[in-house]
């Protein structure tokens, strides 16, 4: 068989991941691993697999293979960084994202990534100029407005919050957290 139908089978587990369906996207890297044994993106989305489910050792070993096959694969760095931080190794998530981004800079889910977990960690400047960078990187993704809303909110930049949450509802308008955020951010900018 051909590479290209290897690659069929990761834009076809790519797809069920972004669709929620887990089970078919492992269907499908593993048979792309079956037609292509070596190949980094197959094990890198097998592995997102099981993060998906919160299998995070799983996940680690299998999106670490992907990186011992191709050591300048920057989507596998920010993946294997997503479960590190979910395993608590937050230096070593660090890490993995800026090997990621040095790698390819233009790397939104990167940008957005480490942004999560400056997030997580309460560092709001760094958390807010990554959620910055990957909205320049994509700025028709939704999910970075939100979280660089929140962002502000916990800097008590209450302008920035509420105009950066009005931008994500216009997105999503349907979001009931943008909502009450922006409520949040609203009712304390009235108060200062």
């Amino acid at each position: 068989m051909s590479d290209s139908t290897a690659q069929d089978y990761i834009l076809q587990g790519n797809a069920a991941i972004s669709a929620g369906k887990i089970r078919a996207a492992r269907r499908a890297f593993k048979k792309a691993l079956s037609l292509e044994p070596e190949n980094p993106a197959a094990w890198d989305g097998l592995g997102w697999t099981y993060y998906m489910e919160g299998k995070n050792d799983k996940a680690r070993t299998l999106i670490q293979r992907a990186i011992d096959l191709a050591p300048d694969f920057a989507e596998a760095y920010t993946d294997l960084g997503c479960v590190m931080q979910d395993l608590g190794t937050f230096d070593r998530a660090e890490k993995l994202h800026k090997k990621a981004l040095e790698l390819d800079p233009s790397r939104q889910d990167a940008h957005f990534n480490l942004g999560h977990l400056y997030l997580h960690m309460q560092r709001h400047s760094d958390a807010a100029e990554m959620f910055l960078k990957a909205i320049q990187c994509d700025p028709a993704r939704p999910e970075s407005y939100l979280l660089l809303g929140e962002t502000k909110l916990r800097m008590e930049d209450y302008d920035s919050a509420c105009t950066v949450l009005r931008t994500y509802l216009r997105m999503n308008p349907d979001s009931i957290e943008a909502d009450l955020l922006l409520t949040h951010a609203e009712f304390e900018r009235s108060r200062s």
